[in-house]
């Protein structure tokens, strides 16, 4: 799967990185790994970085099921979660808006 995080525990901060191609089913599945992490702290910063995408196979319906799915999960933090999302390219842009969209209209 093109996804690996990296949690900072002593700073407070989950980087999560996509690259190469996104395939339907994949978004949720190194996140949800990694919050099972005894190292994860709920309230962490998160960091998405979108920068590494090539293609993106993930259509609409996917992409509803995990923002659902992920602000359900930080629904329960103890605070407002801080999220920043990194792009470079028109792939990320669009991964990063459609998430935007879905989470406001939520």
């Amino acid at each position: 799967m093109p996804a690996r995080a990296t949690l900072l525990p002593h700073a407070s901060l989950l980087y999560f990185e996509l690259y190469d191609t996104v395939h339907p089913g994949e978004l949720w599945q190194t996140p949800n790994a990694t919050y099972q992490s005894p190292e994860y702290t709920r309230g962490m910063t998160e960091v998405g970085d979108f920068r590494g995408v090539t293609d993106m196979q993930v259509g609409y319906d996917d992409m509803l099921t995990f923002t659902k799915t992920y602000n359900a999960f930080h629904s329960s933090d103890p605070a407002p979660l801080t999220l920043f999302l990194l792009e470079q390219n028109w792939l990320g842009f669009c991964i990063a808006k459609m998430h935007i969209a879905f989470s406001r209209s939520m």
